[in-house]
């Protein structure tokens, strides 16, 4: 399976506020890197039952699965699976090297709504929450 961050990336930036984006029922997505919702009103991603599958090595920022930042307002995110890909997370030894790979962050944005999202195996916090500048929380 390919690495899918890419294509999907280029959909999310292209699709005007407002917009409803919907994955294939039941697809899987392998993502190298994390999709990012910048700076984007009334954004909503439908899962339709998909899965991300993370495949990034770092165990940082940028294998983590879904960031809503750069102040985005109003972002909606259901029925989604996102599956990380280390095998020892929820333990001491996901301490100190993977603790980025979060499944959803959220960074400086306001009225985010997730639900029915599953997140396992991630290295960080299956979901972060963070100001941005001091302005937004």
């Amino acid at each position: 399976m390919r690495d899918k961050s890419g294509i999907l990336q280029a959909f999310f930036d292209n699709a005007p506020d407002g917009s409803t984006i919907v994955l294939k029922a039941g697809g899987t997505y392998r993502l190298g890197g994390v999709l990012r919702i910048r700076g984007r009103r009334g954004i909503t991603l439908e899962g339709n039952g998909a899965k991300f599958q993370l495949t990034g090595q770092d165990g940082g920022l940028g294998s983590a699965g879904l960031f809503v930042e750069r102040l985005s307002a109003n972002t909606t995110v259901r029925d989604l699976t996102i599956v990380g890909n280390h095998q020892a997370a929820g333990t001491s030894q996901a301490c100190c090297g993977s603790e980025g790979q979060h499944g959803i962050a959220v960074f400086g944005s306001t009225d985010t709504l997730i639900e029915r999202v599953s997140i396992r195996r991630v290295g960080g916090d299956c979901f972060h929450v963070h100001g941005h500048d001091g302005r937004v929380w």
